[in-house]
């Protein structure tokens, strides 16, 4: 089909539109079918081919643009779908790296790690090796020392068979001169005899020289093997010093694994046992493995606060307290359990009873006598053998905390039903001290027994007297206050709160007057309007304590 042809079939339906497409159609060269121009007669193909067509027709745009018009949706269609189809593909390909490098990093990770374990495998084969190896060359210097044993002896041997010889040939020579002086036909004997003496001479002075010569080789041979048996200690020592080396190393880097873990006591044996081999070597330690050792011990000593661990609680452990004497401890865990312990770590009694978590624990100041404080809204007495004394109930709430007072007959315990209660030893309630508007978190005893402080989440600590009257209540605190505690002499108090702060109460009275006047003591001096009886308010009292 000729271009003309294929031109015409291509033609859309506004052939009206066109000028040119006119005038093929009134010059009968082309036929409307089906909407499209098509060429009459085949000849005409022949006659208006490319080159006509090009001298003859301009090149319309619109023409072209008409043609492809039908197609435009397909074209535009099939462009959006390879963007969407090139955009996912990359966004795939994105992110299937992204997996890669993630996994890459997590496998190098696993290979450093496994490298430096098979590191110290391959060390500590070595050392093996030249151990086995030393060992041979110790046997084999045992093997040098034996033959040389045996030329020594070999030598000794015909050393005294030449001596022997030496010594019978003397005595033929005077032998011989005897028999000369006898009889004058000797003397051809005694020339023959002498001539024999002679070559038996020569001969054990051969014996001699060749003996002499064994026995230097013997020497060589001794002196080779003494060598060789150095060595082979020198290559043991080597080995032994690699094996011990590649020992510290494993040692050390197992302490600095213990220690990035938190295991405390695990890290500290490990550097323990580096540090030691490290001092028995001494010298015989490369410089590198000994600092390595070295620092990472002062890691692990200055790292760790654990000196023991007490375990067989089997869920939180909530409180704790030393007996009197610093020989037993108690804990409280919400296993419903209380444990006694001594200083080595060793369980010594479980004190079981409580049907919910227990709280708190406390020694009596003789330390017969253990209290302690649960969610069952209840505290019970102990001795120390585990049995139960007694069991105090009143409470209508948790019971937080409990204390006993200086001489041991009162106990105080903290509850969520608002209120602190006092007990003696024998279960009896007391007094109910009433006050707070929260849970009361924490009790304590001054140290003179006459104060009670307790500590709320109504944000205040009370404090009260043995008779519960209520004598003071601090406020400071934006937040609960879960904990409060007295200094040994009295004097101040200290209490902590869910608002990040510890406060210290100031109750020492001569502190307090000296840092009242040291505030205002230069006002009732110099203002006019202070009454004289008032001037005179600080006079007595001491320089401010530092």
């Amino acid at each position: 089909m000729t271009f003309l042809q294929r031109f015409a079939i291509c033609m859309w339906l506004v052939p009206r539109k066109s000028i040119i497409k006119s005038h093929l159609k009134l010059s009968g060269v082309v036929r409307r079918e089906d909407n499209v121009l098509r060429l009459r007669n085949r000849i005409y193909g022949q006659v208006f081919d490319r080159r006509w067509i090009n001298e003859n027709l301009p090149f319309s745009l619109r023409d072209r643009w008409e043609q492809l018009k039908p197609a435009l949706p397909y074209i535009v269609g099939s462009l959006v779908i390879s963007l969407a189809a090139i955009f996912g593909t990359l966004y795939v390909d994105k992110q299937r790296i992204t997996a890669q490098n993630a996994l890459e990093d997590a496998k190098n990770q696993k290979n450093i790690a496994e490298d430096q374990r098979n590191q110290a495998k391959i060390q500590a084969k070595n050392a093996l090796k030249q151990q086995q190896k030393a060992e041979e060359q110790t046997k084999e210097v045992e093997k040098q020392k034996h033959l040389a044993n045996e030329e020594r002896k070999r030598a000794q041997i015909g050393e005294k068979q030449a001596t022997s010889a030496q010594k019978t040939a003397e005595q033929r020579g005077v032998d011989l001169a005897v028999a000369l002086q006898k009889t004058k036909l000797a003397k051809q004997a005694e020339a023959t005899q002498r001539q024999v003496a002679e070559d038996r001479t020569t001969q054990a002075q051969i014996a001699q020289k060749l003996a002499q010569k064994q026995e230097s080789e013997a020497k060589k041979q001794q002196i080779f093997a003494q060598k060789q048996e150095r060595a082979a200690n020198t290559a043991k020592a080597d080995a032994q010093k690699g094996q011990a080396n590649a020992e510290i190393l494993a040692e050390t880097l197992n302490a600095e694994n213990r220690l990035s873990s938190n295991l405390d006591i695990e890290a500290l044996v490990a550097g323990l046992k580096a540090g030691k081999q490290v001092k028995k070597l001494n010298k015989d330690v490369e410089t590198d493995n000994r600092i390595r050792a070295v620092t990472t011990l002062q890691q692990v000593v200055y790292g760790v606060r654990e000196r023991n661990r007490l375990e067989g609680h089997s869920s939180y452990v909530l409180s704790v307290a030393f007996s009197p004497d610093g020989k037993t401890i108690a804990s409280a865990s919400s296993d419903k359990t209380v444990k006694l312990w001594n200083t080595q770590g060793k369980e010594l009694q479980t004190l079981t009873g409580h049907s919910s978590y227990v709280l708190s624990v406390a020694f009596s100041p003789d330390g017969k006598t253990i209290a302690s404080a649960s969610s069952d809204k209840t505290v019970k007495l102990w001795n120390t053998q585990g049995k139960e004394l007694q069991t105090l109930t009143g409470h209508s709430g948790t019971v937080r905390s409990v204390a006993f007072s200086p001489d041991g007959k009162t106990i105080a315990t903290a509850s969520d039903d608002n209120t602190v209660k006092l007990w003696n030893t024998q279960g009896k309630e007391l007094q109910t001290l009433t006050g707070h508007s929260g849970y009361v978190y924490s009790v304590a005893f001054s140290p003179d027994g006459k104060t009670i402080a307790s500590a709320s989440s109504d944000k205040t600590v009370k404090l009260w007297n043995t008779q519960g009257k209520e004598l003071q209540t601090l406020t400071g605190h934006s937040g609960y206050v879960y904990s409060v505690a007295f200094s040994p002499d009295g004097k101040m108090m200290i209490s902590t709160s869910s608002d990040r702060t510890a406060k210290l109460w100031n109750f020492d009275l001569d502190d307090l007057l000296v840092q009242a006047c040291t505030w205002i003591g230069d006002y009732l001096k110099n203002n006019h309007y202070v009454s004289k009886e008032d001037k005179g308010l600080c006079d007595g009292v001491g320089a401010i304590k530092n």
